[in-house]
């Protein structure tokens, strides 16, 4: 039934996705089918196997990247509430397991606790309630099994999120804790036994998964570090949003990189970083503890949060009064990750990990309520509670209370009369049973103000921005790197990103744009309602620019919404380019020159064409031109492989490579495996015309033109020529 409540959310519609991390879930996914590329360890590689798995199933279809993202989120909630109910049994010998799933349910779909949905939080909380629920039981059978079922559990965690690192720690020290011991030693004879159970399961999963990734990829790297100081970074303008207009996560990048110094200065240590200016990560720390009951109200349901935290906190008194202690230590233990977030920052979403141990502390006092009612200190204590958030709701909703409100606390207040004054007060299972009816009643009465009101069915091909996305895989070619603010276009057009985080953290302006270091690299620019809402002065100017541009023409554009997609005229040329230019180089793959755009095609090429990579260097005219960092080469590398910049159709590979902006002398590429050498290269010569004659030697001159900074094909013939050497 809660399933059913929830519908509008587990079947979202293409405008319900998110443009960042669920996109880029969804993105990590298809890549890992298509391409066979991996998932760092730090950003969640079980994600990727997640919506993976549903890709092989669903690529066929036109909308597959809403039908996945509706079958990730029906898969992970179905987890979800299977953590909750194996918590809720688990901890059965204190509290009635089905008011632990009514509260639980009520929250759900009373309050939109689901909403924002981020697939990786809610993976998180369901794998850390399963491997809680294991590590209570091994308190009671004292089975190594229930150990290792846990350790699976948190070491799947932390495939999810880094937090399952922290959380790993947590369950061996509570393993060392609660094992059934003959003295009050922490570390008796027989305490390597389970801990080592507890640790090797979930050590093989990371393990395992970083030498897998080492030997697809050749690198060893986790990226925990990385990701740990871009989350520092990101949380300066989450903590101080009130001092930023824009996106704050954004725009606080150059003040906390001013104020604790850039992640190669600091080594990509977040410690170090502290250490640069520890007053000043104070000042953080305090506001981000200020802001943070704020955060805790928007997540639990702003004034029903009252509600939660009174019988939460009877639960505490009941387990403390009964000498059940060690479930209060426990669950606060296993929350001890969240602390990492006071250094990083807190989001509204982190507040919901410890929704399952609310539950179950406020199944606890629930249980304890209805077998005490008739103490008058007991209805006193929930009737106060009831009263503030009537209290609260009438403020925030401005002298007026919504219907969820008024439904649960009428339902609350005709419970407490009922209970209390009842000649013969019934059996504890009875008034179990009527509270958990009622609540279930409540739940339901809640949703009414947010079902939602349309089919709940998925609902596909229906908005502008699905309009752009087949546009965008009509006209670009596979492979085609787009700029773009949000991801989820894009994504679903199964197009590469190429972020345009780095250009708005800058003033905006047409110059600044001009001389982007990503203008060059990429294919087209994306534009799109939620960069025009977060930076309206940034989505003016960029509009203003690619507009007006020679080289770009936009392939589709709705003003009203504020949808635009700029191609640049070169690539959307690139499907059929052999059709109607010469070659420019002829080797192993016949290599073409669309003045700012390199495209290499073969006929009939097999599995290893792909899989070798490509180098490319470029060496321009004038060596000033070379960014820094390669002027000692004397040329630009842009290497890259054809999973990242190709496409096979009708038999035929091709893959694109953008060009540079400046005027260029020569260009050098091929095809080569590390430890095998180079199968094929090549050299395309961009001088002045002379008097010498191409040798036997050289490829026919590109028709294409003159390659200039501002040229395009063609509008200037005869002043310079190409020549291309090939070897074997």
């Amino acid at each position: 039934m809660t399933g059913l409540c929830l519908l509008d959310i587990l079947l979202p519609t293409f405008h319900q996705l998110a443009h960042f991390d669920d996109s880029a879930y969804v993105r990590s996914g298809y890549r890992l089918v298509e391409e066979g590329r991996m998932t760092v360890l730090a950003w969640g590689p079980l994600m990727s196997v997640l919506y993976g798995l549903l890709y092989v199933f669903l690529q066929e279809s036109p909308f597959w990247f809403v039908y996945l993202a509706a079958g990730g989120r029906l898969a992970i909630f179905a987890l979800l509430f299977a953590g909750a109910y194996m918590c809720a049994r688990a901890f059965s010998s204190l509290l009635e397991p089905r008011i632990a799933l009514t509260i639980a349910a009520v929250w759900m779909v009373g309050l939109a606790f689901l909403q924002p949905w981020n697939s990786s939080d809610f993976l998180f909380m369901a794998l850390s309630s399963m491997a809680l629920s294991q590590l209570v039981r091994y308190r009671s059978d004292a089975t190594l099994k229930r150990l290792a079922l846990g350790s699976v559990c948190v070491g799947l965690a932390a495939l999810t999120r880094n937090d399952g690192i922290l959380l790993l720690a947590s369950f061996v020290l509570l393993v060392l804790w609660m094992r059934p011991r003959p003295s009050a030693r922490l570390f008796s004879s027989s305490w390597w036994k389970p801990v080592g159970v507890a640790t090797l399961p979930a050590l093989l999963l990371m393990g395992g998964y970083l030498a897998v990734y080492a030997v697809v990829t050749g690198s060893w790297e986790a990226g925990t570090m990385a990701r740990t100081y871009q989350a520092f970074e990101q949380g300066h303008g989450f903590t101080f949003r009130d001092r930023y207009s824009g996106a704050a996560m954004v725009e606080g990048l150059r003040d906390v990189r001013a104020l604790f110094g850039t992640a190669a200065e600091n080594g990509g240590s977040v410690l170090r970083a502290i250490a640069n200016n520890p007053v000043a990560f104070g000042e953080r720390l305090v506001h981000s503890i200020a802001g943070l009951p704020t955060k805790v109200s928007a997540a639990y349901g702003g004034p029903l949060l009252l509600a939660l935290s009174y019988l939460a906190g009877r639960g505490v008194l009941h387990l403390w009064r009964a000498r059940q202690r060690w479930a209060v230590a426990a669950l606060a233990l296993w929350h001890v990750h969240l602390l990492s977030y006071f250094v990083t920052f807190w989001s509204v979403r982190y507040t919901k990990f410890a929704f399952v141990a609310l539950v179950v502390l406020a199944a606890c006092g629930t249980k304890a309520l209805a077998s005490n009612l008739q103490d008058w200190r007991e209805r006193a204590g929930l009737g106060v509670a009831l009263l503030g958030v009537l209290a609260w709701e009438w403020g925030e909703a401005q002298h007026g209370v919504v219907p969820v409100t008024l439904v649960l606390l009428g339902g609350g207040i005709v419970w407490i009369f009922v209970t209390a004054w009842w000649d013969a007060p019934p059996k504890l299972a009875v008034r179990l049973s009527a509270l958990g009816a009622l609540a279930l009643v409540l739940g339901v009465g809640a949703a009414a103000g947010r079902l939602p009101d349309g089919p709940l069915l998925p609902r596909v091909g229906q908005t502008i921005q699905e309009r752009a996305v087949v546009v965008a895989s009509e006209v670009l070619p596979p492979g085609t790197t787009v700029a773009a603010y949000g991801h989820k276009v894009l994504t679903a057009a199964k197009r590469p990103v190429r972020s345009l985080n780095d250009l708005l953290a800058t003033e905006p302006s047409l110059s600044a744009i001009a001389t982007w270091r990503g203008l060059d690299r990429v294919g087209g620019v994306f534009m799109d309602p939620y960069l025009r809402r977060r930076f309206p002065d940034w989505f003016i100017q960029l509009e203003r620019y690619f507009s007006s541009h020679p080289a770009f023409f936009a392939a589709f554009s709705d003003e009203d919404s504020g949808t635009h997609l700029f191609v640049r005229h070169s690539v959307a040329r690139a499907r059929d380019v052999w059709r109607s230019t010469t070659p420019a180089l002829r080797s192993g793959f016949d290599v073409y020159v669309l003045d700012d755009l390199l495209v290499y095609v073969k006929e009939s090429c097999g599995a290893e064409d792909r899989e070798r990579r490509f180098f490319l260097h470029v060496t321009p005219a004038n060596a000033a031109e070379l960014p820094e960092r390669f002027r000692e080469d004397g040329f630009e590398p842009r290497s890259f492989r054809f999973r990242q910049q190709g496409f096979v159709e009708d038999g035929r590979c091709v893959a694109t490579r953008a060009l540079p902006a400046y005027d260029i002398r020569s260009i050098r590429t091929g095809q080569y495996l590390p430890g095998k050498g180079r199968f094929w290269d090549g050299r395309i010569d961009l001088q002045e015309a002379g008097p010498n004659p191409t040798s036997a030697r050289d490829a026919s001159p590109s028709p294409t033109g003159p390659r200039s900074r501002s040229g395009r094909p063609g509008t200037c013939p005869g002043r310079t020529r190409r020549r291309a050497a090939a070897q074997r």
